[in-house]
């Protein structure tokens, strides 16, 4: 069984490693979002990080399914340790806890400005992704925020793959034959791993899984988000306006939307509720697309 334990330390030091990250990202906006902690009230900072570790646990629970099914449990059922399956699977993992750093990174810049957690709605800007990408290179104050984010993925990502040969190296070395009975104890305890990794997926136990607003436990807005997980966030908005009965309802195209509210500004009126597009389904970008197009003078 000495392969399963190599493989099962390498696995479980890569899913503390990433949720550490992820805890010293979050201490990282607390200590530079600061002043938007609510000094008129008093109240405990500890159970945002112990809720912001909650809510990571299964953000990257999402990423480490693959490496618990794949280099855990088909290995006890086939006992195989080829480099290029593990080297393979580590990639993909790495890959993707990085794009998850990198949006808990991201999201300290973004809360400054929206008062927000990185949520879909950044989805708005892919259409306008140069034009975005190039004012954030041209401010030099995120050259900071920047090389430090991508510093700390370059370092973990080399941690993780010098983990990942190390351990590799030792398997391929193995020679010991598995019998019968210590590969049902393999496969046993693969799906014990595996099942409270579904669990740690799932959050907690109910009848609906965890939810954003296992984070709040306050009446302070920002501590109440400083727990949320940038990357679960992103994909619970993502799919939640996705959901049919969350779905813009097209009452009219977006040409006609404008055009009425184009025509109502020009009377003068100061009280126009752009709220009332959204049923339209048309977004913030069609209309300043709409606008531009007929010249800066013809917008009001």
């Amino acid at each position: 069984m000495n392969n399963f334990f190599k493989a099962f330390r390498f696995v479980i030091t890569t899913h503390l490693a990433a949720l550490l990250v992820l805890s010293v990202l979050r201490l990282a906006q607390y200590l530079y979002l600061n002043d938007f902690v609510d000094a008129t009230v008093s109240n405990p900072v500890w159970p945002a990080f112990v809720r912001g570790l909650w809510l990571d646990n299964v953000a990257v629970c999402y990423v480490m399914i693959l490496p618990y099914v794949l280099l855990l449990f088909i290995s006890s059922i086939i006992p195989f340790f080829n480099k290029y399956v593990w080297r393979t699977v580590v990639t993909v993992v790495i890959a993707v806890l990085s794009v998850e750093i990198a949006l808990q990174a991201a999201n300290l810049q973004y809360f400054k400005y929206f008062s927000n957690v990185i949520n879909s709605s950044i989805f708005e800007w892919t259409e306008e992704a140069g034009t975005a990408v190039t004012m954030i290179l041209e401010e030099p104050s995120y050259w900071v925020l920047i090389i430090s984010g991508l510093s700390l993925i370059a370092l973990f990502s080399i941690f993780i793959w010098r983990q990942s040969e190390k351990t590799l190296e030792g398997l391929l070395s193995e020679k010991t034959v598995v019998n019968y009975v210590d590969r049902l104890k393999i496969f046993a305890a693969s799906l014990v791993v595996i099942g409270l990794c579904m669990f740690g997926i799932r959050g907690r136990m109910g009848y609906n899984p965890i939810k954003v607003s296992a984070a709040y436990y306050c009446d302070d807005y920002f501590l109440n988000r400083l727990g949320v997980n940038a990357a679960f966030n992103l994909l619970n908005t993502y799919i939640d306006n996705n959901r049919r009965e969350n779905r813009g309802l097209n009452l009219m195209d977006g040409e006609t939307a404008v055009r009425e509210i184009r025509r109502d500004m020009q009377k003068g009126s100061q009280d126009i509720l752009w709220q009332t597009l959204y049923p339209c389904n048309v977004t913030a970008n069609e209309i300043r697309r709409l606008f531009l197009r007929k010249g800066k003078n013809q917008m009001l």
